[in-house]
């Protein structure tokens, strides 16, 4: 079984997590090639990310949004789960638990974090690992916020996050660490809608929903994001710095913070575990 995600050269803490959550969980050394993919955290469920693979083991994926699902009457399909509620509906009606990113307080291996953090006074920052990273790091001088950057591993993006008390994220999964380890957070929408058009809003609201979360959390899109790719990068420049600055600190001011109810939370940590465990047993004896 070969895992499947998607690599940027510089790293994205979302989909970096992958193989940092998976052979953890499972207890599995997966496969450097394969005719069966494990297809787990990410807007992955396309073409582009599966269609070389005979067999496909769905985990908690996403779809990018209705019109980009992948072609589901070619190769061997198996949903154990999709990331929400809309991705399920775009494939047929297939399961969904939640993203499984929402696992990572119970893989954090430093061992007083297990059950959440603690004792964070800060406000933290994140970026959409396309967005300007020399942007960020004036953002969060000029505010006094924790740069909690997209491009640090797993740990140590993790232990930036215990420093913080609240969270302002421009991607999606800087929402889904901080709700899973019980720090509010809100969304903002700095670049994002440049790079992912009507993706950026088909995936929160997919994965807020799995979390009984309204759609008022959803960081609202222009109109610009309903543009063909080419279209939005030459007319939809980024904003300056300065209006990137006016636009966090707006959004901290604000104080709408949100996080999702615990027993929610928690019930769906449980599902997913319970579908690793289903899952170990078929794999048979840990690989080494």
């Amino acid at each position: 079984m070969q895992l499947v995600w998607y690599r940027d050269k510089e790293g994205n803490i979302g989909d970096d997590l992958n193989p940092w959550i998976w052979p953890s969980m499972l207890d599995y050394e997966f496969e450097s090639s394969s005719d069966t993919g494990f297809v787990g955290i990410g807007s992955i469920l396309s073409d582009v990310y599966v269609a070389r693979y005979a067999k496909r083991i769905v985990f908690g994926a996403g779809v990018r949004r209705p019109g980009r699902v992948p072609d589901l009457a070619k190769g061997s399909w198996d949903f154990r789960f999709v990331r929400g509620p809309l991705s399920a509906k775009a494939c047929g009606g297939v399961p969904y638990i939640s993203d499984p990113a929402i696992l990572a307080p119970l893989r954090f291996e430093e061992g007083r974090h297990r059950n959440g953090f603690t004792g964070g006074t800060e406000t933290g920052f994140v970026r959409y690992f396309k967005s300007p990273r020399s942007q960020a790091k004036a953002i969060c001088e000029e505010l006094g916020m924790v740069e909690l950057d997209p491009t640090f591993s797993p740990d140590e993006f993790l232990s930036r996050l215990s420093r913080c008390r609240r969270v302002v994220s421009e991607a999606m999964h800087g929402a889904i660490l901080a709700d899973a380890f019980r720090i509010p957070w809100v969304g903002i929408r700095l670049n994002s809608d440049r790079h992912e058009g009507r993706t950026a809003g088909f995936k929160w609201r997919d994965w807020a929903f799995s979390l009984e979360l309204p759609a008022s959390v959803v960081p609202p899109s222009r109109p610009l994001n309903l543009l063909p790719y080419p279209i939005r990068m030459r007319i939809g420049p980024s904003p300056t710095t300065g209006q990137a600055i006016a636009k966090v600190r707006a959004a901290s001011a604000a104080n709408a913070f949100h996080l999702s109810d615990t027993s929610v939370l928690r019930k769906r940590q449980a599902q997913i575990m319970s579908e690793i465990t289903r899952l170990k047993k078929e794999l048979g004896p840990a690989r080494s």
